[in-house]
């Protein structure tokens, strides 16, 4: 999937400077689209290390992103256990994503 058809120019060199910024490992951030359904927001929540990031519950107390975003430094893209599971709570909705 090409970024362009995903995130604005602006977005796709903000998250590009971001992990640069974090010295190339992993980012959370959240998205937010604009009408035509590019991610045209993005809020950095956390950085992390080459394997991992946290997916940090506080910053889903305000407005509800459209979308979780992080990257993948290793270059392969197989969601690990932890991605899945934070997919599985965050698609259940905003009450179910808290841990308890």
């Amino acid at each position: 999937m090409e970024a362009a058809s995903r995130f604005t120019p602006e977005t796709i060199q903000k998250l590009r400077k971001e992990i640069a910024l974090a010295g190339g490992n992993e980012v959370f951030a959240l998205g937010f689209c604009n009408s035509q359904g590019l991610v045209a927001e993005l809020r950095i929540t956390a950085r992390g290390n080459e394997g991992a990031v946290l997916a940090l519950d506080e910053a889903l107390e305000g407005e509800w992103p459209d979308v979780l975003i992080h990257n993948h430094p290793s270059g392969f893209l197989t969601p690990s256990d932890n991605d899945m599971m934070i997919s599985a709570r965050a698609a259940g909705g905003r009450n179910r994503f808290v841990y308890r």
